[in-house]
């Protein structure tokens, strides 16, 4: 038994040593050291969970799951960014340094060897310590679980659906978020761009060219009503602030009117 523990402590020794040296002479392990300490990867986590109460049974049954996921990326879409950016990065970085491992490992595979027993065993350990050395994968793909759920006022029932959204849905949602939140935008650049176009000069135009006159009901000022300059068609959906565009309406008239599109038939 003595005997067979002085043989594993010598073997044990003997490796250390023989480790410690190919550490310290390997010019591919010190080259896979130096390109180790140029990476850096993305924080990016494998799953993310996501979850959504709702406050009625009808909400549940008409909030879908591919709705939450762009009500969450419409409120936090800094967050969601960074997911797919950092998941993207860490693909790309880590096809390299694999591509770099490889013609490392390669060129320790090719090197002149010598047929002694101890090259031999300094390339085999010189193989296993390039193994290990080798970064762990980082986080190339994610998942996004969704969960909407509504438990009754008693706390008696509960009802949930899930689902997890793969990397490439949660691209396409978040792009076609950003196209429809870029869209609201540009849209309501123009309406305020429009709106401040009423400038009190036109105003006064229009009134005077309707006659001081509500053009749907007729009346004044001297009726007792406000006569506002309306958008035939509204700024809300595309209409301009132009002449052709504007008409007196009074007050009554235009809160009935809101922001609805008459034919007019080219008059007003």
């Amino acid at each position: 038994m003595i005997v067979f523990v002085l043989v594993i402590s010598a073997v044990v020794a003997i490796y250390k040593k023989m480790k410690k040296n190919t550490l310290e002479k390997s010019e591919f392990i010190k080259e896979l050291v130096s390109v180790n300490e140029k990476v850096k990867y993305k924080n990016v986590k494998p799953l993310y969970t996501f979850e959504y109460l709702c406050s009625s049974r009808r909400e549940f049954n008409r909030y879908t799951l591919e709705e939450y996921l762009v009500d969450l990326i419409t409120d936090d879409t800094y967050l969601f960014e960074k997911i797919i950016n950092g998941v993207a990065y860490n693909k790309k970085r880590y096809g390299r340094y694999v591509d770099q491992v490889e013609r490392i490992r390669q060129s320790a595979a090719e090197a002149v060897e010598s047929s002694t027993l101890f090259d031999k065993v300094y390339k085999k350990c010189e193989d296993g310590l390039l193994k290990k050395t080798v970064l762990k994968k980082p986080t190339v793909d994610t998942m996004i679980d969704c969960r909407i759920t509504y438990i009754t006022p008693t706390g008696r029932s509960k009802s949930w659906c899930e689902n997890r959204f793969s990397y490439n849905e949660l691209k396409k949602a978040y792009e076609k978020t950003i196209k429809l939140k870029e869209s609201k935008e540009k849209q309501q650049r123009q309406i305020e761009y429009e709106r401040s176009k009423m400038t009190s000069s036109l105003r006064y135009d229009i009134l005077r060219r309707d006659g001081f006159r509500c053009q749907l009901c007729g009346s004044t000022a001297d009726d007792g009503v406000k006569l506002h300059i309306d958008h035939i068609v509204p700024v809300s959906k595309g209409g301009r602030t132009e002449k052709s565009n504007l008409r007196v309406l009074c007050d009554r008239c235009n809160f009935g009117k809101r922001d609805k599109i008459e034919e007019t038939n080219g008059e007003i």
